[in-house]
């Protein structure tokens, strides 16, 4: 509900332009940045080609030309393919 309230606002109060209208679709890696966070994992970085310790966040969103605006997310963990290690840290 928040997001067609705020895109009938927006289409209000700016000119019609013919320019792109799409969905977007982002995966961004959230780092770790507390001392003890709760289920944290190693995920992977398509970006940096490396792994750090955190979450991943996946977006979808509506651009519009002008603003974007979020519609959904949701936060993930990797478990990894070690069995002792699962999530990419030690049991303890």
């Amino acid at each position: 509900m928040f997001a067609a309230k705020f895109k009938k606002l927006v289409e209000n109060q700016r000119t019609k332009q013919s320019g792109p209208r799409c969905m977007v679709f982002d995966d961004t890696v959230l780092e770790k940045t507390g001392r003890f966070i709760e289920k944290a994992s190693r995920v992977w970085d398509h970006v940096s080609q490396s792994y750090s310790l955190g979450f991943k966040l996946l977006l979808m969103g509506y651009w519009d030309g002008t603003a974007f605006i979020p519609l959904d997310f949701s936060l993930h963990r990797e478990r990894g393919k070690n069995l002792d290690q699962p999530f990419g840290l030690k049991q303890k």
